[in-house]
C-alpha cells in the first residue's frame, strides 16, 4: 500500500468546509424542522433496526459516531442507555456536539489514521460516504475496521429515483447538485472487501425519501 499521506484524505476544501463556524451552525440546524425532521426520524428507525440487525436484536451498549459531527442521534441514543463516543476530525463539530448534549468523550480524530487500535464500540458512519471517491471510501473503511469489529455505514450508491432524475436535470443544463457515481452491489461488497470487512446485510433506510443504503458490517477474522 502506498505510504503518501494524501491518499485517501478528505480533500482540504471539504475539510475546511465543514470546520467553518457558520457551515457547523447551519449543520446543527439541519434537522431542527419541517422535512429534514421527519426524514431524520426514519432515518433514526433505519439506524436502529440495522444497529439490532448487527446485534443479535439487540442494540449495543456503545457506539462510535465517527465522524460525529454535532451528534445527530446522540440525544436518542443517550435516552435509551447507549453510550456514545463523538469523534471527528473538526474541533468545531466536537464543540457543537458538546454545546448540544453536554460532555461527553469526544475525541478528536482523522477516520484515515485513527487512534482506537480495534478497541472501540460499533461505528456509525452515516453521511461521510457520500462525499468521497472510491479510494478515499476504501481508505475510511479501512481505518473504521482499525478501530471495531462492527460498523453501520452510510452509502449513497445511486439506486433511488433521485438519482435519475438528477441525471435528466444535469443533461438539461440544471446542475445545481453533482451527480454521484452509481455503484453496484458487488462494487460495494468490493470495497468493503479492500478494507477488511465482510459485508453482512444491505438495507435501504428508505425506499421513497431516502438515497442512503445502509451497510452492515463485520471485520474479517485474521489468521493468526
Amino acid at each position: 500500500m502506498t505510504n503518501d499521506r494524501e491518499v485517501g484524505k478528505v480533500s482540504r476544501e471539504w475539510e475546511s468546509h465543514y470546520g467553518d463556524e457558520d457551515t457547523v451552525r447551519r449543520y446543527e440546524a439541519r434537522y431542527a424542522r419541517g422535512r429534514k425532521k421527519w426524514n431524520n426520524r426514519l432515518i433514526l428507525r433505519a439506524t436502529m433496526r440495522a444497529l439490532r440487525e448487527l446485534h443479535g436484536g439487540e442494540l449495543p451498549h456503545a457506539i462510535l459516531d465517527f465522524p460525529s459531527g454535532p451528534g445527530r442521534f446522540t440525544a436518542e441514543f443517550r435516552a435509551l442507555g447507549i453510550d456514545v463516543i463523538h469523534a471527528d476530525v473538526q474541533p468545531a463539530m466536537l464543540a457543537a456536539a458538546r454545546r448540544a448534549h453536554g460532555r461527553g468523550t469526544e475525541i478528536l480524530a482523522n477516520i484515515y489514521e485513527p487512534p482506537f487500535n480495534g478497541q472501540a464500540p460499533t461505528a456509525l458512519c452515516l453521511r461521510l460516504m457520500q462525499h468521497l471517491d472510491r479510494a478515499s471510501r476504501i481508505a475510511a473503511l479501512a481505518g473504521l475496521a482499525q478501530s471495531t469489529d462492527l460498523a453501520v455505514i452510510g452509502y449513497y450508491p445511486g439506486w433511488h429515483f433521485k438519482t435519475h432524475t438528477r441525471r435528466i436535470r444535469h443533461s438539461l443544463g440544471f446542475k445545481k447538485r453533482p451527480l454521484r457515481e452509481r455503484l453496484t452491489t458487488q462494487q460495494i461488497q468490493d470495497e468493503a472487501a479492500a478494507a477488511g470487512w465482510q459485508v453482512r446485510a444491505m438495507r435501504r433506510a428508505m425506499p421513497l425519501f431516502s438515497e442512503c443504503v445502509l451497510i452492515l458490517l463485520e471485520r474479517t477474522p485474521t489468521l493468526s
